[in-house]
């Protein structure tokens, strides 16, 4: 007999966005009266999220996947616009500050070889300066075309940015999407005293049409806020890094600040108590450790004999050292060593006492 089916049923999706649990109770209670048509937008989620694929959750999920890439392309227009905005400024503080942009950098003065006295010559020295004016001029006339360039590009993202731009296309597919629903749904009615069942268009999904139509803009804004509020927010970062290491910077320089001239002086002072308790240092010489703290005349302890572990006893006591030698290193073995060695000189091979 086969066992009960494992097969799972589809897990039911879920009434709010996945970020909703950070969401208060205002928020949720707007989230759950937006269906009603009293309600003037279904935009209440969108006030919590935090990037574009939060914003894409409020959208109904028979929606959802058909405006994923429109939402994407909506998400890199911003981003491709704010990066656009921030180059061109930086452009312009770096040419009133005289400070050329990295690709104006890499156009080096071409040096040409030519004899050290044609170019002290007034002839050779006129047409060095030409060559050098012209590739000011040239860098000057690149940097300004640099500047246009990306000033044009501003304007082009900028044109992105209209509502007449991205509108147009995301309405589209929200209509195709709801063409190809089968919208039919039954309905009861009476006719002639006696129930019949008829089939009219879903009252519901008319309804959700209407209604996402009318929160879709404000969720495409709120795309475009993000990405504005992200961009804002880094910009605030630098400029609070900015001021700390300019801050940093003149404390370092002029040495005014109370925390730092407190520890200096804190170390000033144990500088000060350490060298009085050795004077020795504060005349640059090392301290000896040597008899420390014993009168002149002091004798100095012999050391401990040397015991080896795991030897067991030490032999005799070894006269140029002083100490405790063990038992194999003694002078009966080392008389042992040194007499096969006298014993072997001056003997020939096969010699014998029988043969003398």
């Amino acid at each position: 007999m086969a066992g009960p089916s494992r097969a799972r049923s589809p897990a039911a999706a879920a009434p709010f966005p996945s970020f909703a649990r950070a969401m208060s109770p205002a928020v949720i209670g707007t989230i759950v009266h937006a269906h009603r048509e009293e309600a003037p937008a279904r935009v209440g989620a969108s006030a919590m999220a935090k990037s574009w694929t939060e914003v894409l959750d409020c959208v109904s999920p028979a929606y959802k996947e058909a405006l994923r890439e429109l939402f994407k392309d909506l998400h890199g227009r911003a981003i491709k616009f704010h990066a656009c905005e921030a180059a061109l400024e930086w452009l312009k503080a770096g040419q009133n500050d005289a400070k050329p942009p990295p690709p104006v950098q890499g156009l080096h003065e071409p040096h040409w070889q030519v004899a050290k006295e044609f170019a002290l010559s007034e002839g050779g020295s006129h047409l060095l300066t030409d060559i050098s004016s012209a590739h000011q001029n040239y860098v000057s006339a690149a940097w300004e075309a640099g500047i246009e360039l990306k000033k044009a590009e501003h304007a082009f993202h900028l044109n992105r940015l209209t509502t007449e731009s991205w509108w147009p296309p995301i309405l589209a597919v929200v209509e195709d999407v709801y063409s190809k629903m089968d919208r039919l749904a039954p309905a009861f009615a009476q006719v002639e005293g006696q129930e019949a069942v008829v089939y009219e268009e879903s009252h519901a999904l008319a309804l959700e049409h209407s209604r996402l139509k009318e929160a879709l803009p404000d969720l495409c804004l709120r795309v475009l806020a993000l990405e504005k509020a992200k961009v804002l927010a880094d910009a605030n970062k630098l400029r609070n890094k900015a001021k700390l290491k300019e801050a940093a910077d003149v404390e370092m320089a002029d040495g005014t600040k109370a925390d730092s001239l407190a520890v200096k002086q804190m170390v000033q002072a144990e500088v000060r108590r350490v060298l009085a308790q050795n004077p020795q240092q504060a005349k640059g010489t090392p301290p000896s450790n040597a008899n420390k703290g014993k009168g002149k005349g002091a004798q100095v302890k012999a050391p401990k004999s040397f015991v080896r572990k795991h030897k067991g006893k030490t032999g005799h006591i070894d006269q140029k050292t002083g100490l405790p030698a063990p038992l194999h290193y003694g002078p009966k073995q080392k008389q042992r060593r040194q007499g096969g060695k006298k014993n072997g000189q001056g003997k020939q091979a096969g010699s014998s006492k029988q043969s003398k």
